[in-house]
């Protein structure tokens, strides 16, 4: 009898920590991100797990790697400044893969800026009077 409840306590211990997500299986999800008119790869794209707080960001190859993800399914939101933003849904599994994504184009036309400032003089105080400045020489040391 005694020995029965050993075992048992034993097996429960062994399947709870099994089941512990930190001892669960982890994956990697990695990808590439192109524009879609012209297939580059776009660099500087943030690249964010719904629910978590893993974000990556493309490097100049349009390449990313998020590490230590949960099996199952996750969203995944893409965005980069000059692009629309792109969300989607993927399985993670055992053999994923490299994924590939495509981003649109986005178009911005920005208002008119002026740049203006008054005359800049060498010799001008900050209460717009002129004054010479004599040169005068460091005193020596003896």
């Amino acid at each position: 009898m005694m020995r029965l409840a050993v075992y048992s306590f034993w097996l429960l211990v062994v399947s709870v920590l099994f089941q512990h997500p930190a001892l669960a299986q982890r994956l990697t999800l990695s990808g590439l991100v192109r524009e879609a008119s012209t297939g580059q790869p776009v660099a500087g794209c943030e690249v964010y797990l719904k629910g978590s707080r893993q974000i990556a960001r493309t490097d100049s190859a349009g390449l990313f790697t998020v590490p230590n993800l949960a099996p199952g399914r996750q969203q995944l939101q893409l965005s980069s400044i000059s692009h629309e933003p792109l969300r989607v849904e993927v399985s993670l599994t055992e053999n994923l893969g490299r994924q590939e994504f495509t981003l649109a184009r986005r178009e911005r036309t920005l208002k008119e800026v002026v740049v203006s400032a008054p005359r800049a003089g060498l010799g001008k105080l900050g209460c717009g009077k002129w004054r010479e400045r004599p040169f005068s020489r460091p005193k020596s040391r003896k």
